[in-house]
């Protein structure tokens, strides 16, 4: 076995060396000094230098000297000595100006050996020129054994030895002798402390390779040399053998260990293997400490590349899911919708049902996002592919009673029906008062032959009319819807519900959480 020295059994006596450097003694004149503390058993070289090569040098009173009586091994605390305990520790990355980044950097599995049990026997020799000085240092020390003292030799995380604690297990009050005669020597208090210690071997630090995501890249294949190739040129880190050229790659493939997918619901994360839920623990058991409740972090993809980041922990009584607290931080940047009258444009004030919650105390700016169509109408949006003059509608005119034109947006006017020449049966028809041009985008609303309900109506009486998954907004005379549901089938956007404070996805169906649904192997990832 190769020779390892650490200094252990110093360390040891080092920390009771400081606990007993931190007492005083008061003169007569109301100043307080502090004791010194030495160690009491140096080499022959170094007690000559303090001696300052004399023999005729007077030690100085009063002082503490601390020094080893006794080492003996302890078989009471003997362990098998086949045991050994491994940990895992996940550094933090350091980018390049050596700072810490909140990536996970290096993994590494620790190994330690079983120490072997020893006793430490310690004395401390307590040197005074009166009974007083040694009555002022001894109160200081007896009162901090009730009936032991906890110390600690090191702070590094992984010594599993690093705690212990000290026994006062006899004092000698005095060195001196009845009749104590002519002679004057410094009298002498001894404290015998003992500690038990352990003596360990050098733990195996070994670097943790475990495979958390692959990349599979792809390549179009192999082509000949461009003979306009120059050498020193360009890169040239694509040439393969005999000249030939690797293609680009035509995609990446990531695979989540297990190649399993999950189902996010909100706080609630189930592991799919097969279509059938599984447990999450035997999962995380590949993966040595990989999990630590309420410490690991879970990452979904999103379709920008970024992650939103969640802590989990696995639900006791379900192991097929996975609780996680989110980190709103890491969610998608909300879409700004355009308005005149709040200055935060990604969000709403709440989700209302029309039917049955009515507006109340709204000022300009007031959103909502409603689950059901609202006013006795109908709303249709389109863009012209050809200049339109003439719109025609597949609503019976008996059923419509008035009718609003937007071009782009821009109210033009009401523009004129026309009425069909059998009025029972025939479509209703809008005439624009100007042609749009060919690209524009034209939206007509038709008021239908019923009222629409009261709550819901604008300042001038007339009905509102949205549909179901819209967002409308208040601007002090009117409502008006500024997105549109059905005419947004090709577009995603991420709101958030100001009420909750819970962010939104809209999807070109239908409106999520803005990270719920099923998260395919390579689009998520566990890690610490």
């Amino acid at each position: 076995m190769q020779y390892f020295y650490d200094g252990q059994i110093r360390r040891y006596l080092l920390q009771i060396i400081r606990l007993m450097s931190n007492f005083v003694v008061k003169y007569g004149d109301g100043t307080l000094v502090r004791v010194p503390v030495v160690y009491g058993d140096p080499d022959r070289q170094v007690a000559n230098i303090i001696n300052q090569n004399s023999e005729n040098t007077v030690v100085s009173a009063p002082r503490i000297s601390v020094y080893i009586s006794e080492l003996e091994l302890d078989t009471s605390r003997l362990g098998d000595p086949s045991f050994v305990g491994k940990i895992h520790v996940r550094e933090r990355e350091v980018n390049q100006d050596g700072n810490y980044t909140t990536n996970q950097g290096n993994s590494y599995t620790i190994e330690r050996l079983m120490p072997t049990p020893y006793k430490l026997s310690v004395k401390a020799d307590i040197w005074s020129t009166s009974n007083d000085q040694k009555l002022q240092i001894l109160e200081q020390i007896l009162m901090l054994f009730n009936p032991s003292l906890e110390i600690q030799t090191t702070d590094n995380y992984v010594d599993w030895t690093s705690l212990t604690v000290v026994d006062l297990t006899q004092v000698t009050y005095s060195s001196r002798s009845i009749p104590v005669g002519t002679a004057t020597e410094i009298d002498i208090a001894s404290l015998s402390l003992q500690t038990p210690i352990y003596i360990s071997p050098p733990a195996k630090v070994k670097r943790l390779g475990v495979v958390t995501n692959i990349v599979t890249s792809i390549l179009g294949g192999i082509t000949d040399r461009n003979d306009s190739f120059v050498d020193g040129f360009g890169s040239d880190s694509n040439i393969g053998i005999n000249g030939s050229w690797v293609a680009t790659p035509l995609t990446n493939i990531n695979s989540t260990p297990g190649n399993d997918n999950i189902q996010v619901s909100g706080n609630q994360i189930r592991l799919v293997s097969n279509g059938e839920y599984i447990s999450w623990l035997q999962l995380l058991e590949q993966y040595p400490d990989l999990y630590k409740p309420g410490l690991s972090k879970i990452y979904l993809k999103q379709p920008d590349g970024t992650y939103v980041i969640g802590y989990c922990t696995v639900n006791q009584l379900d192991e097929s899911i996975l609780q996680v607290n989110w980190d709103t931080d890491t969610f998608p940047s909300n879409t700004p919708l355009a308005s005149n009258f709040r200055s935060n444009l990604g969000s709403f004030d709440a989700i209302i049902d029309p039917r049955r919650t009515r507006p109340s105390n709204v000022v300009p700016g007031t959103r909502y996002l409603i689950l059901e169509s609202i006013g006795g109408g109908i709303r249709d949006t389109f863009t012209a592919e050809n200049s339109v003059y003439t719109i025609n509608t597949d609503i019976l005119h008996r059923k419509i009673y008035d009718h609003k034109i937007f071009v782009n947006d821009v109210e033009v006017g009401s523009g004129s029906s026309r009425v069909p020449d059998n009025k029972e049966i025939g479509n209703y028809h809008i005439t624009l008062d100007n042609p749009a041009p060919s690209g524009s985008v034209i939206r007509y609303e038709l008021y239908m032959n019923e009222d629409g309900p009261d709550a819901w109506k604008n300042n001038d009486l007339t009905d509102f009319i949205a549909e179901a998954d819209d967002i409308i907004e208040w601007d002090g005379s009117k409502w008006n819807v500024i997105f549109d549901a059905d005419e947004s089938s090709n577009i995603i956007i991420y709101v958030t519900n100001e009420y909750t404070n819970t962010q939104y996805k809209w999807n070109g169906v239908f409106w999520s959480k803005s990270f719920e649904g099923d998260y395919r192997r390579g689009n998520w990832s566990l890690g610490i």
